[in-house]
């Protein structure tokens, strides 16, 4: 399911819930019914956007997403406003990416011109774990505080960045 079929699915169904709860057996509803109704939409609208979500990262992870919701370029200019000295592609989710600057090491996820990024000030960095498989390796980086950046890249992306970060 792409993300365009998600949204008017999600927008089909909350148009349903509260168009027919208007009128209830006939009869105008009174403000108690109406504040249940409300919380009850409310709870049906968060448990379809999960499903949503998990629809559209499971579409990812299968990389069934279209070409044009996701542009390379993108992820570029993001590395040079960043100022990062090294980039990496995630091995399974091409939308997500590490980047590693002076600064700041940044996990940042691009779709369809929106961003979601995640960051550790580089000067509270703690550790960093790392798991390989013979096709890839998952690499966990920590701060201080307890906060993660997880990863998934090859092997020899995974070895460069224990080497840049120690």
């Amino acid at each position: 399911m792409n993300r365009k079929t998600a949204v008017m699915t999600i927008t089909t169904i909350l148009s349903l819930v509260i168009g027919g709860c208007s009128v209830l057996n006939g009869q105008t509803p009174s403000s108690e019914t109406v504040a249940t109704v409300s919380s009850v939409s409310t709870f049906q609208s968060d448990s379809i956007e999960t499903t949503a979500e998990s629809t559209i990262a499971s579409s990812m992870a299968s990389s069934q997403v279209t070409a044009s919701a996701f542009d390379p370029e993108v992820a570029i200019d993001f590395s040079e406003e960043l100022g990062a000295g090294y980039m990496y592609q995630d091995k399974f989710i091409p939308q997500q990416f590490l980047y590693i600057s002076d600064k700041k090491i940044v996990i940042a996820f691009f779709l369809g011109g929106t961003e979601q990024i995640r960051e550790i000030d580089r000067s509270k960095f703690s550790r960093m774990e790392i798991t390989k498989t013979s096709d890839f390796a998952q690499v966990k980086i920590f701060d201080v505080s307890g906060s993660i950046l997880s990863i998934n890249l090859s092997p020899e992306d995974a070895d460069e960045i224990q080497s840049v970060l120690g």
